[in-house]
Order: structure tokens, then C-alpha cells, then sequence
């Protein structure tokens, strides 16, 4: 990937480098994809104090917005020191560097889990009964991993999903070090926490990367075993996966019943492989080299 787009693999480069060239890599990525994609448009989006332009794209097969998140390095995790820190589970905080890939705008909503060969009968009973619109709630992890491969696509890794999430930000949230309840549905506004609110609502609060919720609404699983701190992850942007028939997973972002501590960007849910109210997903693809 770096021979090809080198530019594109280097976050600092990609941001001096002119929107024209931009713009002709971003079709040269398209061409990679195979025909799966079509790109939409490339606009800027600010928050948190960053500002990135960022292209997005139409999956065929879903529908789905994807936004092409350019490569590169950042500090993934929390210090134990910090003011938001988890139990150990968020540390050391250490470098990851990633290659560019691709991740949907939005979760994964009930219309796009029916279209892809999702079925009510997968999930909990009442987790269908959201509007389509609404982020498909009641998820395993294995069933989001066989729906995504079923359509093309994939769960992110852990790295990539705070990398996202952040969108070049340190701090606790992408907005910031305190809760705002303009970007986040959380414990203190939603209603009552029966059900997630639509995707909608948060249209003008995204973060610089141009996500919605990715922090609150729904937690999201990764595509990563559970690992008990970042001593032994990998550093390449890729999963870690446990050397055993069975491992916990990892949901992160947090959802609308949790307290705001359990929605920040380094916020790690570590949770058993079944559905249950409050569990969702967002999709990711891997850009051919």
C-alpha cells in the first residue's frame, strides 16, 4: 500500500498534500476496490479541534456510507494516571500505525442487516423492533462477522476502531475532555434506555473524521480477542486473536445506557460472544494493495 500511495499512508503528508492529488488517489482507490464502491463526494470535517478531508463512498451491496480514513500513526489507550482511566485494561498507552482503510459512517442499521441475510431470529427477541433506520441492536459478535463477510466486508480491529473514533484527538472523547451530550447518547439523555435513538439526530455532531456515535447509542464490537492490558497487542493495526477455542471479545464506544466513563474513546467493554440489548457494529473493509 505505502509503495502505491504513499501519501495516503501518512497522515501528516496526506493533509499538505493538494486537493487536486487528493482526488486522484481517492479514484485510484476506487479502482482498487474493484467495483464495490462508488465514490460520493470528499469534504472536511472539524472537531475536537481537528480538521481532515475526507472522502467517502457507496457500497453496493449495502448502501452504506464508508469514510476512507488515511493511514498512519497515533497513541492508542488511556495512561493509568489519567482522569478517565480504566482498571489497567486501557494500558501502556503505545503507538499504532495503521494503513488506510475503510469504515462505515454510521453502525450497521436494521434495513442494512435484513438486506444483507440478517434475520429477526438471530437475535435477541425485541431487538427488531426499531424503526429500519435505527442501528441494528442485539448483535453477537459472530453473527456481525458473518453478516459483514456475507456482504464483503468485515469488523474493524481494535486499533482501527479507536483510531476512527478519535479522529487525530488525546482526549477522553472526541470532542473533548468532558461529556457533551451534543455528540453522545448516553445514561444522562436517553430516553429511558429502552432502545437506541436513530442515526439521524447527530447528523452536524461528527467527529473530524466524519463518524456519527461512534461514541454512545450502541457499543461496537471489534474484530479482536480480549487481552487483558496492551502489553502483548499488536502494533500494525491488525487483530489480536487469542490462541485458544474460545476468548472473550470487546465492544467499545460505549451505548445508552452506560455511564459516561464507559464512552470515552479508550473505553474497553470486554463481553462473552452473545447478543444482547444495547450491542451493535460498524462495518469495515480493507483497501487491496
Amino acid at each position: 500500500m505505502r509503495q502505491h500511495f504513499p501519501e495516503l499512508c501518512d497522515r501528516a503528508l496526506w493533509q499538505r498534500t493538494p486537493d487536486d492529488v487528493q482526488d486522484r488517489l481517492i479514484i485510484d482507490v476506487a479502482h482498487r476496490l474493484h467495483g464495490a464502491f462508488t465514490w460520493l463526494e470528499t469534504r472536511t470535517y472539524a472537531c475536537g479541534g481537528e480538521a481532515h478531508r475526507i472522502a467517502a463512498f457507496e457500497h453496493h451491496r449495502t448502501r452504506m456510507r464508508f469514510h476512507l480514513i488515511p493511514g498512519g500513526a497515533f497513541v492508542m489507550g488511556s495512561a493509568a494516571s489519567a482522569a478517565w482511566s480504566g482498571d489497567g485494561e486501557e494500558t501502556p498507552t503505545h503507538e499504532v500505525r495503521l494503513e488506510p482503510f475503510l469504515i462505515g459512517q454510521f453502525l450497521v442499521t436494521v434495513e442494512q442487516w435484513l438486506a444483507g441475510g440478517g434475520h429477526t431470529s438471530d437475535t435477541p427477541d425485541g431487538a427488531f423492533v426499531a424503526p429500519s433506520d435505527h442501528p441494528a441492536e442485539g448483535t453477537s459478535r459472530s453473527e456481525a462477522r458473518a453478516w459483514a463477510e456475507r456482504v464483503g466486508l468485515r469488523l474493524p480491529t481494535e486499533s482501527e476502531w479507536e483510531d476512527a473514533a478519535r479522529a487525530g484527538t488525546t482526549t477522553a472523547f472526541f470532542w473533548g475532555e468532558e461529556m457533551n451530550s451534543d455528540y453522545c447518547w448516553y445514561k444522562g439523555n436517553s430516553a429511558q434506555g429502552a432502545h437506541p435513538h436513530p442515526a439521524t439526530p447527530h447528523q452536524g455532531a461528527t467527529n473530524a473524521f466524519g463518524l456519527i456515535d461512534p461514541l454512545g447509542n450502541l457499543c461496537e464490537w471489534v474484530e479482536d480477542d480480549y487481552l487483558g492490558d496492551y502489553a502483548l497487542c499488536p502494533t500494525d493495526g491488525s487483530a489480536y486473536h487469542a490462541q485458544r477455542s474460545y476468548s472473550d471479545g470487546l465492544q467499545r464506544g460505549g451505548q445508552y445506557n452506560y455511564s459516561a466513563d464507559l464512552c470515552r474513546c479508550a473505553a474497553r467493554i470486554i463481553t462473552s460472544d452473545y447478543g444482547d440489548a444495547g450491542m451493535g457494529f460498524r462495518a469495515a473493509c480493507t483497501i487491496p494493495d
